[in-house]
């Protein structure tokens, strides 16, 4: 089962409502500009997730804004902006902490070149500023004397990251019962986070130290997340490269088959960037918009199917996947988006789809994501 929307997630939606009216102004331009405007849209997501020791967050909102130029009758330029609102994760009872999410925004831009009907060949370039997260999160300790208790502890975590991707297609481009096309790219991405527990207290009310989270991960399995964030240690970078490969069949013009698969390698050793969930969400999704990883992936496997009944369509897929060993275990997802053309111009979405990670504890993480969108071709 997974995570009903309660009380936070609501809270959540009236705040993207507050950043879907601002960037609606850059929708609003958009479809100002002269006659290269080709199509705008915009989708306004929710996000909710089941708090866990390694995946102390609890979901978000998120309003994305995206414009396709056309330039000339080769080229396209796209420009797009996602801002995503952190939900605050509950305080454990007794906390002391008035722990909040933060603000996340990511850019992105891009060219596209089509030299004839069959092939393409595109970049893209976004970038995530520097912005802070924080999380209240329970921990076991241990005193001076070895009793075991609980203490409450708050994660702040502070991350940017960029990432520039080539993109290559092909399309048969024919009018025959069956089509195929296939699709090829390559991503290079930097991610950079300082995360630390900056404040502990006991259940009792009295103030912890990072110290008794030491002195009881000497005598206990402690997951390297929690131990890279209660020592001294500098902000964690990890520079990764991605390879995804992709291909469809078209039957009829109206039944489409895709199988996809991404590939992930890593510079620097993944386990040592603390809570990669918490600074990752807001600028790394699981493809399709699925949800944040909560650990770096090392491959993802994408079935899906689409059908069109005239201007109806809907699409199903499912997806799996590993994390790097030490890091996390599997994630799982399946997911469903109905769109429907009301003119040749104007077209609306709703999609929903629901994730299952298993993190190196072997604890379960369950979120869903809902999401309504609109688009507009001139």
């Amino acid at each position: 089962m997974f995570p009903k929307v309660t009380g936070p997630a609501i809270r959540l939606a009236n705040s993207g409502l507050r950043v879907q009216r601002a960037t609606l102004v850059i929708l609003v331009l958009g479809a100002s500009a002269p006659s290269l405007a080709a199509q705008v849209k915009d989708e306004l997501s929710m996000s909710t997730t089941r708090s866990t020791p390694e995946n102390p967050r609890s979901g978000n909102v998120s309003n994305s804004v995206e414009a396709m130029f056309d330039w000339g009758e080769d080229w396209s330029i796209f420009a797009g902006l996602l801002a995503t609102v952190e939900g605050a994760t509950p305080a454990p009872p007794g906390s002391a902490f008035g722990d909040r999410g933060g603000l996340v925004g990511n850019l992105s831009a891009g060219v596209e070149y089509h030299p004839d009907d069959s092939w393409m060949f595109g970049m893209m370039a976004n970038f995530s500023p520097k912005s802070t997260q924080r999380s209240g999160m329970q921990l076991n300790i241990e005193s001076a004397t070895g009793a075991t208790s609980s203490a409450n502890a708050l994660l702040r975590a502070t991350s940017s990251s960029s990432e520039l991707q080539l993109t290559t297609g092909f399309d048969s481009a024919g009018q025959s019962a069956v089509e195929w096309s296939l699709s090829t790219d390559v991503t290079l991405a930097h991610f950079e986070t300082d995360q630390r527990i900056v404040a502990l207290q006991e259940s009792n009310g009295n103030v912890a130290s990072t110290t008794s989270i030491e002195k009881y991960c000497q005598t206990h399995t402690c997951s390297k997340a929690l131990l890279s964030v209660i020592g001294p240690q500098p902000a964690a970078t990890l520079d990764s490269g991605k390879i995804g490969l992709g291909g469809t069949l078209t039957f009829l013009r109206d039944t489409h088959l895709t199988l996809s698969g991404d590939y992930y390698a890593y510079r620097q050793d993944p386990t040592q960037v603390g809570y990669f969930s918490v600074g990752s969400a807001g600028r790394m999704q699981i493809a399709g918009g699925t949800g944040v990883p909560i650990a770096p992936l090392r491959y993802l496997v994408r079935p899906e199917v689409a059908q069109r009944f005239g201007d109806f369509s809907i699409r199903l897929w499912a997806q799996a996947g590993r994390y790097v060993a030490e890091t996390g275990q599997t994630t799982r997802g399946i997911g469903i988006k109905l769109q429907y053309k009301f003119t040749k111009a104007f077209k609306m979405w709703a999609m929903g789809s629901g994730q299952r990670d298993v993190d190196s504890q072997g604890g379960v993480s369950r979120s869903a994501t809902f999401a309504l969108g609109a688009g507009y071709r001139f």
